[in-house]
């Protein structure tokens, strides 16, 4: 994992109030949830092909304890609904 990546989880983390290990784990309790969705997003948006190190849907889903890539593709979604719905 990048350290990047690692820093997108620790600040999703702390706006979530849960931990680093809980977010990279497989658990799906509401807040743990937002923040892995809230780190796919972050993760699929700001690590791109033209950054040094990009990650795939697969590898995204593979670090924050997803089941496959369509759980990513999930993920996305779903944050992207809750910010605009935010707005």
């Amino acid at each position: 994992m990048s350290p990047r990546a690692r820093q997108i989880i620790n600040e999703e983390s702390d706006r979530y109030g849960v931990t680093f290990d809980e977010v990279v784990s497989g658990r799906r309790f509401k807040d743990i949830v937002k923040a892995k969705h809230a780190a796919a997003w972050r993760m699929r948006q700001e690590l791109t092909p033209q950054n040094p190190v990009a990650y795939s849907l697969p590898a995204i889903g593979s670090i924050l304890g997803m089941k496959d890539h369509t759980s990513v593709i999930h993920a996305i979604k779903a944050h992207q609904k809750r910010m605009e719905a935010s707005q």
